[in-house]
């Protein structure tokens, strides 16, 4: 079976998770999440724009150092979104083009779960501990 003799609401589910995935890579490396104009149609207009990773004001740019605690959870989510679109797009492709895996794709997102959930614990949660 290939992506051939699939239906068609799965070929635009597949067209609309790689439009989303597009996006959410340009979402991430954009520097304009926020933005704020100062002083509009003065002398003193200034431009200010920031994204997860670096801030401007007007056309200089800079990362943003010592980021509030949830400005770093927004980070990580969107990190975290960003891989699991990636993992969704891979295995709906291999779901279509493996017969095997359609009988494994349970035990292949409950792996990767428990992967993501060590993975959290051992870096965020231990350290409070020790």
């Amino acid at each position: 079976m290939g992506i051939a003799d699939t239906t068609i609401i799965f070929k635009i589910a597949i067209g609309c998770a790689l439009a989303g995935f597009v996006f959410h890579l340009i979402g991430l490396a954009t520097p304009y999440w926020s933005s704020l104009t100062v002083a509009e149609g003065t002398i003193f207009e200034s431009d200010y724009h920031s994204g997860l990773w670096r801030g401007c004001v007007g056309s200089v740019c800079g990362s943003i150092s010592n980021p509030a605690s949830w400005f770093e959870a927004a980070q990580a989510f969107a990190i975290l979104g960003f891989l699991a679109g990636i993992a969704a797009i891979v295995l709906t492709v291999l779901y279509v083009l493996l017969e095997q895996l359609r009988k494994d794709v349970f035990y292949i997102i409950a792996a990767i779960g428990n992967l993501a959930a060590g993975e959290y614990f051992t870096q965020h949660l231990v350290p409070l501990f020790f």
